[in-house]
């Protein structure tokens, strides 16, 4: 993370859950990261396919955002 930020590259990070269970909620996850609010946490199962793809989305929503700066 500390590769991104100190470029200031937009990044998201994926949360992995397995059959719909998150053993931590979102803002456990982001203060044991210690990412600001801005950075976007996605759940996503990575056994499933869609999943996977949706997670990707928002990555690409980022990059093409900044692109278009």
């Amino acid at each position: 993370m500390d590769f991104f930020e100190n470029r200031n590259l937009p990044f998201a990070i994926g949360v992995n859950v397995f059959d719909g269970s998150l053993d931590h909620d979102l803002d456990e996850v982001r203060w044991a990261l210690d990412v600001s609010e801005h950075v976007p946490l996605v759940l996503f199962d990575a056994r499933e396919r869609g999943s996977v793809r949706d997670a990707l989305l928002v990555v690409l929503e980022l990059a093409l955002a900044r692109a278009e700066r």
